[in-house]
């Protein structure tokens, strides 16, 4: 009977102890990938350039607006290769309004998701 209890005992701190360290697992995990998209929220912001429009033409193509400095360039780009297509004119250029849910982050979507459900 003895036996019986011991063996039980044992089973349940293994199970807790699996348990704290699955836990510890995904914490640092989620930790890990926070970090690493700090650093790489870090590296693509800057002033200088900024992509404004991209359209795929195909699996390994697409075309886009590219802002740079005060530029605005249309850029093909393939599998392999870049290729500037064309300068554009600042006002040739339909720009997105600030606000307008281009590059808004999931929290904003969510918020105002929640915000639209419980108005009647």
């Amino acid at each position: 009977m003895l036996a019986a209890s011991t063996s039980s005992v044992e089973s349940i701190t293994q199970f807790v102890t699996v348990l704290i360290l699955f836990i510890a697992v995904l914490a640092v995990t989620y930790l890990v990938t926070r970090y690493i998209g700090g650093l790489q929220r870090g590296q693509t912001r800057g002033n200088n350039i900024e992509v404004i429009e991209t359209v795929r033409i195909g699996q390994n193509q697409c075309v886009e607006i590219v802002r740079v400095a005060d530029r605005y360039l249309a850029v093909g780009i393939g599998k392999e290769e870049v290729t500037m297509l064309a300068e554009l004119d600042k006002t040739s250029v339909n720009l997105p309004e600030e606000g307008s849910g281009v590059m808004q982050s999931f929290k904003e979507i969510l918020n105002r998701k929640k915000n639209d459900d419980n108005t009647p």
